[in-house]
C-alpha cells in the first residue's frame, strides 16, 4: 500500500455520543461520522444535530453523496431527512444514495426516498461498488430485534494496482462468536463503545467487551466512539474515556494506535497508516 494515494482520506467525527441521554442533553454530540474519500463523502449515521454541525464545521453538504444509516434508532437516523434535502441544491433533480435497512425504510416517508438516485437495502455479507476504486460490504451485528448492519469500506489505489486499505466501523452490536473474524484484514476499525470497564449493556459492547476482538483482529488503528452517559456525560463523575484509552493500549499489542474520538475531531488517514 502506498499511504500517499489515499492523501485526501478523512473521517471528521461531527459527534461521539450514542443513547437517549447525549440524544436530549448533547453533551456529547450525535451527528454521526463524516467518511472522506476521493472528493465525496458519505455521512454514517446522522442523529440529532447532524445538520447543525455540518454547518457549524463548514463541511460541504454538497459532496455528500451518501448517506448511510445502520439501524432505525434515533441517535442514528433522527436528522436524515434534512440531511437527505441538504445534498440537494434543487429538488428538480435527483441526488446521493441512500443505504440502509428495510426496517428503516419503511419508516421514511416516501418523499425523501424520492429525492433519491438511488436506494440500496444493505444486509450482512452484501458487497458492491461505490465507485470504481471503492468496495463496501456488511457486516453482522447483534442489536436486539432491530435490523441493522456494520461496514467494511474497501479503498483500491488508482496508482499502485496492489494499493490498498479497509476501513470498518461496527455500527451498535454486542460482541459474538465470529464477531472478529469478520474483520479480518482492517486496517481501521472504529467501534461503537458505550460503557466503561466491564459495565455491561444489552445489545451494546463495553471496553472489557472489545478488547479481546481488537487483539483478535489486529487493526493498525483502533479508534472508539459512540460514548453512552456512564463514559461520559453531566451525570457520569468524570470523562472516563482518556482511563479507558490508556487501559486498551496496555491490554492489545502495542503497535495498535488506539484512539478515543472527541467531538470535531478530523483524522486524516494517510497520516495515521
Amino acid at each position: 500500500m502506498t499511504i500517499s494515494d489515499f492523501g485526501d482520506h478523512k473521517l471528521i467525527f461531527l459527534g461521539t455520543g450514542g443513547g437517549r441521554i447525549h440524544c436530549s442533553t448533547q453533551y456529547r454530540r450525535t451527528g454521526g461520522i463524516i467518511y472522506y474519500f476521493n472528493g465525496a463523502q458519505a455521512h454514517i449515521d446522522p442523529g440529532p444535530g447532524a445538520i447543525v454541525y455540518l454547518n457549524q464545521m463548514n463541511i460541504d453538504r454538497l459532496k455528500t453523496k451518501w448517506v448511510i444509516v445502520t439501524h432505525a434508532h434515533t441517535d442514528h437516523c433522527n436528522d436524515v431527512p434534512v440531511i437527505i434535502e441538504s445534498l440537494h441544491e434543487t429538488l428538480k433533480k435527483k441526488a446521493g444514495t441512500l443505504i440502509t435497512t428495510n426496517q428503516y425504510l419503511n419508516s421514511l416517508d416516501e418523499y425523501y426516498i424520492r429525492l433519491m438516485e438511488q436506494v440500496i437495502v444493505m444486509k450482512n455479507g452484501k458487497k458492491f461498488k461505490l465507485t470504481n476504486i471503492t468496495e463496501i460490504q456488511g457486516t453482522k451485528v447483534m442489536h436486539g430485534k432491530t435490523e441493522g448492519f456494520g461496514l467494511i469500506f474497501t479503498q483500491n489505489s488508482m496508482k499502485n494496482p496492489q494499493g490498498q486499505y479497509k476501513i470498518a466501523f461496527t455500527s451498535d452490536t454486542e460482541i459474538f462468536n465470529g464477531f472478529a473474524e469478520q474483520f479480518d484484514g482492517v486496517d481501521i476499525l472504529v467501534a461503537n463503545v458505550l460503557r466503561p470497564n466491564d459495565r455491561h449493556c444489552p445489545r451494546h459492547a463495553c471496553v472489557d467487551e472489545i478488547i479481546p476482538t481488537i487483539c483478535a483482529i489486529h487493526p493498525k488503528i483502533f479508534i472508539m466512539t459512540h460514548f453512552g452517559a456512564y463514559m461520559d456525560s453531566k451525570y457520569s463523575k468524570k470523562d472516563l474515556v482518556p482511563d479507558q484509552v490508556k487501559k486498551i493500549k496496555n491490554s492489545v499489542p502495542q503497535d495498535i494506535k488506539v484512539i478515543g474520538a472527541k467531538d470535531g475531531m478530523q483524522i486524516e488517514i494517510a497520516k495515521q497508516l
